[in-house]
Formats: C-alpha cells, sequence, structure tokens
C-alpha cells in the first residue's frame, strides 16, 4: 500500500466504498490499486493507493506468493 499515486505505471479506480482498517483501527478508504516497478526486475502488482496512510506498506507474505519466490532475513 502506499500513499503515493505517482508511483504507479498502471493504475484502476476503486469504488468509494473500498476501504481498509489501519492499526489504530481508523477506517480509510482505497483510492485504487495498480502496479509499481521498483528496479528491472521487482514489480508490485496490485499496489492499493490509500492516500490518507502515512506511510508504504509491503506485504512480504502476499509478494514472496504472488512472485513464487522467498525472502530470506539476516540478523546482520
Amino acid at each position: 500500500m502506499t500513499h503515493s499515486s505517482q508511483k504507479f505505471v498502471s493504475y484502476t479506480p476503486c469504488p468509494s466504498s473500498r476501504k481498509i482498517t489501519v492499526a489504530d483501527g481508523s477506517v480509510i478508504t482505497v483510492a485504487g490499486q495498480g502496479d509499481i516497478v521498483i528496479n528491472k526486475t521487482l514489480t508490485l502488482k496490485n499496489v492499493l493507493h490509500v492516500p490518507k496512510l502515512f506511510t508504504n506498506l509491503l506485504s512480504i507474505q502476499r509478494n514472496t506468493k504472488d512472485s513464487n519466490c522467498k525472502v530470506v532475513f539476516y540478523h546482520n
């Protein structure tokens, strides 16, 4: 999810009835969704555009499933 509409390379508006619940329990509207290119080999698909978010949020589980890959975290 991102608050910035400028990051999208493809974009489809969502109906105003589409909403998400954020960590503090408030409910905010999803404006649209689309794809964001991170680099030549990584495109995030179906990213939600949520203008009232304060920061970008990334779901590792969803992205590894969508891209059929795995992520390894190292302690250092």
